[in-house]
C-alpha cells in the first residue's frame, strides 16, 4: 500500500491542530538537511513523531527508513544514490556537537567520516602552492604518516572550518600543515591555535614566507641557533638571522625555512 505524504496527511480531518503544527515544523526543518539525509537520520530519533503513520510519511517523503521504534534503519536518496554514515557524508558536527572548540580527531575512522571537507579545507591552503607534499588526495588523509589531526567548526554551518594537522617525531610533534575555509575568521583561529599550540614542549612547525612574518610577530619561540637546528632536522645551510636557514623541502626544490615552536632537543 502506497504511503500517505505530509501533505495528505496536513488535509485530513482526523489530524489534530499540534500534529498539524508539528507536521508544517517538520517539513521547514527537513527542507533545510534534506541536502545532508545523515544529519536528519540522525535528528529524526530525536525528533518526538506524533504517531507512526506520520513517522512512515516523513520516511517516504525524505528516502528514509525507519523501523517500528523511530529508529533509522537505512538512509538513503534512492536506490541508485546510497547515503550511509560512511566517507564524506556525514558533518563534523555530527561526530563531536561542538562549536567554537578545537578536537583532537583520535580515530582515523572519524577522519574518513568527513574526509571531504577536510580536504577542502586543507587544498584552500596549499593548492595555489601546488598542493600539500604530505596531502595530495583525499586517501593521504587517513593513510599517511600525518596522525595527528585537530579541527574546529566556528560558525553557524555544521563543518569543520579550520584544521591543523602533524606527525610524531623523535623531537617532539611536527606540525605538517594547515586547512581553512578561506575566511577572516577561520584563518584568524588558526593562527591564534597554532600560537598557543607552539609554546608546548614538543610541539614545532617549518615555516617561511608569510606564516614566518606572522609568527615572528607573535613573539613565537623560535631556534636561533645552528646546533640546536641540526639536532631537529639534520644539516642545514646556516644564515644566522633570526634563526633562517637554507635546506632542500622537496627534490631539486630549497627553501628559507625557520623552525618555529619548543622541539625536544636530544
Amino acid at each position: 500500500m502506497k504511503l500517505k505524504t505530509l501533505e495528505q496527511f496536513v488535509n485530513e480531518s482526523i489530524v489534530t491542530d499540534s500534529e498539524r503544527k508539528w507536521i508544517a515544523f517538520l517539513k521547514e526543518y527537513a527542507s533545510l538537511v534534506k541536502h545532508d539525509i545523515a544529519k536528519f537520520c540522525k535528528d529524526a530519533n530525536v525528533l518526538k513523531f506524533p504517531n507512526v503513520a506520520i513517522q512512515d510519511a516523513v520516511a517516504s517523503e525524505l528516502g528514509i527508513g525507519l523501523d517500528e521504534a523511530g529508529i533509522v534503519v537505512k538512509k538513503y536518496i534512492s536506490k541508485d544514490d546510497v547515503i550511509g554514515v560512511s566517507e564524506g557524508n556525514i558533518t563534523f558536527q555530527d561526530l563531536y556537537i561542538s562549536k567554537n572548540k578545537w578536537i583532537q580527531m583520535l580515530k582515523r575512522g572519524d577522519r574518513r567520516s568527513i574526509v571531504n571537507a577536510l580536504y577542502v579545507l586543507i587544498d584552500n591552503s596549499y593548492g595555489p602552492l601546488g598542493g600539500h607534499p604530505s596531502v595530495r588526495n583525499i586517501d593521504d588523509i587517513f593513510n599517511s604518516k600525518v596522525t595527528y589531526w585537530e579541527a574546529a567548526d566556528i560558525d553557524i554551518d555544521p563543518d569543520a572550518d579550520t584544521v591543523i594537522f602533524g606527525k610524531k617525531v623523535k623531537s617532539g610533534m611536527k606540525i605538517a600543515g594547515m586547512g581553512h575555509d578561506g575566511l577572516k575568521g577561520a584563518r584568524k583561529e588558526l593562527i591564534e591555535k597554532m600560537v598557543l599550540m607552539l609554546q608546548k614542549p614538543g610541539y614545532w612547525i617549518e615555516a617561511s614566507g608569510r606564516l614566518a612574518e606572522i609568527l615572528y610577530g607573535k613573539s613565537v619561540p623560535y631556534l636561533d641557533m645552528e646546533e640546536d637546528v641540526e639536532k631537529v632536522i639534520g644539516a642545514v645551510e646556516w644564515l644566522d638571522s633570526k634563526g633562517e636557514y637554507i635546506r632542500e623541502v622537496q627534490s631539486g626544490l630549497k627553501s628559507t625555512e625557520t623552525i618555529f615552536g619548543r622541539p625536544l632537543l636530544r
